[in-house]
């Protein structure tokens, strides 16, 4: 425990000094901000920098951020972000653990920038140990509505516990979402994101973000590699790991879907982790070394290959259930 949460602490406030020092606080939740308030014509215009990535589905989610004043919304969502991340681990966390999650870098990381991940990370763990299925297949459909990169593996899960409310609500709430956004906001709009996708990726590389990219996929482009062999291997370790995980309680579920996601698909960032980050927390409670060095968040794709190893390789006194120690 005292190795991870010095590796966190320092990590952190390396974070905080840099985001203070360069005057990057919000960045990211200025963007969703900026699109609840520009005119929609404006939202997918090409930009040297702070582009709006996501999909149409995500104006839906941002547009009460029209009701308030930047500098009231953002600490208003990083307080909503940590009491739903605190409410979703409360019964499978303890309180040291649920405290180091908190300082963990990638949740200290979405945070500064105001990232949507955090909120994410408890919808997923909400919906991996609700009993009600119906509602959790409907939580995942809101979050592949915002980031589908995250629950990619997600119906394997639902498939391999032949979980069928969860997955027929999850389809049915998916269409759903999609066809309430093009009725909001036109066909045009969705025509838009599709076309700014490219000019997406060219400034990942002209910017030089690919450096803090998390998945096997980035990490090769990064280094000029030929990115597909990455692609399939991660896709088929990830969906190894979440059928291997299947007859797990939620932390482990969880962790594995997002794991398996992140390992298949193109690309995340370093805030992107912040669904690992309550079953590293765990693990590290139980002295798992590995899952210590994995909440680092440093080094990708370690972070998600030594998660792996966790899901993997489970400790002696892991339960079913994950009960609070």
């Amino acid at each position: 425990m005292s190795l991870a949460v010095g590796l966190s602490a320092a990590y952190a406030a390396g974070l905080i000094a840099w985001f203070l020092l360069s005057k990057s606080i919000g960045l990211d939740f200025g963007v969703y901000w900026r699109a609840a308030n520009e005119p929609l014509a404006s939202v997918y215009l090409p930009r040297d920098v702070l582009n709006f990535p996501y999909a149409p589905t995500m104006l839906l989610w941002v547009a009460p951020l029209a009701l308030l004043p930047l500098w009231l919304a953002y600490p208003s969502w990083v307080i909503i972000s940590i009491g739903a991340f605190a409410a979703a681990c409360r019964g499978l966390l303890n309180r040291q653990e649920i405290a180091l999650a908190l300082i963990s870098p990638p949740i200290v990381y979405a945070l500064l920038n105001g990232q949507v991940t955090i909120a994410l990370t408890a919808l997923l763990l909400w919906a991996c140990g609700t009993s009600n299925r119906p509602m959790a297949g409907i939580a995942l459909a809101i979050i592949a509505s915002i980031k589908p990169h995250l629950v990619i593996m997600a119906p394997l899960l639902m498939l391999a516990t032949r979980d069928w409310r969860a997955l027929l609500t999850a389809f049915l709430a998916t269409v759903t979402i999609v066809l309430t956004s093009a009725w909001a906001f036109g066909f045009e709009t969705w025509q838009a994101w599709a076309q700014s996708v490219g000019h997406f990726n060219a400034i990942l590389t002209k910017n030089n973000v690919l450096v803090v990219a998390a998945t096997p996929y980035s990490v090769a482009r990064y280094w000029g590699l030929s990115p597909i062999p990455f692609l399939i291997v991660g896709a088929a370790l990830g969906a190894w790991l979440v059928v291997n995980c299947r007859g797990q309680g939620p932390l482990q579920q969880s962790a594995a879907v997002a794991t398996g996601s992140l390992l298949a698909a193109p690309y995340a960032i370093t805030y992107d982790l912040s669904p690992l980050v309550p079953f590293l927390a765990w693990s590290v409670s139980r002295g798992r070394i590995a899952a210590a060095l994995a909440m680092s968040g440093t080094l990708n794709p370690l972070p998600l290959l030594l998660t792996a190893y966790c899901l993997f390789k489970r400790p002696a006194d892991q339960l079913r259930k994950n009960p609070v120690a």
